[in-house]
């Protein structure tokens, strides 16, 4: 994903990222745009959080860019806030030594027909003085693409030309990367002066007899098949794997040991109380797995 984006920016190509509640879109914008100043000549970065549940106000819209850029005065007439918000943008555009600014607009579905046409005037003007506005829209499936469609629709065609026709695409953790997350787990120290592995933190004695969570990769994979909890394309929801790793830790953290024995069961029953909560509290696991 962050070769992806780096690549649009480079191109001067705004685009959009759209998946569905839990992906880990606005985790991994996050991580993509802390690193895009030192790998891209301190590029500058602006991120902007749509409000979702809100009240349309023009004035509004133009003071949360107004704080989104770091601008003191958020006062004046509706025209003042507007062209406070396009010089600040050239402003920003134009202080950095390759004229680009970068704007992410996280949970973009939630703007309407005029911030998108505001956002195409800013892009126009910044274009007459030699510089670019690079646009991310990041969304909720499929409300984000709705909602593009409709302005494009019903507003100005050029919408989605400028800031929706090229997708960057964030997917889920497939066997390599659960494989490449369970290692690092297993070498990640924290807190960092402890000189403990999170592995070790939960299971201090099956640590030092040699248990590794990596080597755990193919039966935590096959109960997520077996519960049908991977898409189409055998992957899984990153929030997904995630708390079944906090719930796999807690219930085998219980019986630490330098001969710990991991069931199958142990990473369904995780799985399952991650999904609806309706894992069995208790079965004799051991039995559950053999019966299995």
């Amino acid at each position: 994903m962050y070769k992806d984006v780096a690549r649009c920016v480079v191109l001067r190509r705004s685009a959009y990222i759209e998946e569905t509640t839990g992906q880990g879109k606005s985790s991994a914008m996050r991580l993509v745009f802390d690193r895009l100043p030192r790998d891209l000549d301190n590029l500058a970065c602006i991120h902007i959080i749509a409000q979702t549940n809100r009240v349309p106000s023009v004035r509004a819209f133009f003071k949360e860019l107004l704080t989104a850029l770091g601008h003191a005065c958020r006062t004046g007439e509706t025209s003042d806030l507007r062209d406070r918000v396009r010089r600040r943008l050239e402003d920003v555009a134009l202080s950095t030594g390759n004229s680009v600014a970068v704007l992410w607009i996280d949970e973009a579905q939630a703007w309407t027909g005029e911030e998108f046409l505001f956002l195409r005037d800013v892009q126009n003007a910044l274009r007459e003085v030699g510089s670019e506005l690079v646009v991310f829209l990041s969304g909720e499936k499929p409300y984000l693409s709705r909602s593009i469609e409709d302005v494009s629709t019903n507003r100005s065609r050029a919408i989605k030309r400028r800031f929706a026709s090229t997708r960057v695409h964030l997917r889920g953790y497939g066997k390599r990367e659960v494989s490449d997350l369970f290692e690092q787990i297993d070498r990640a120290v924290w807190p960092e002066a402890s000189g403990i592995t999170w592995t070790q933190f939960f299971l201090p004695k099956a640590f030092e007899a040699g248990f590794r969570l990596r080597n755990e990769t193919d039966a935590c994979m096959a109960a997520l098949l077996t519960e049908n909890a991977l898409d189409a394309d055998k992957r899984c929801q990153p929030w997904l794997i995630r708390d079944v790793l906090a719930r796999f830790f807690v219930e085998v953290a219980d019986r630490d040991a330098a001969n710990v024995a991991v069931e199958a069961w142990d990473w369904t029953y995780a799985i399952k109380d991650s999904i609806d909560g309706n894992a069995e509290d208790g079965v004799d696991r051991t039995d559950a797995s053999e019966a299995g």
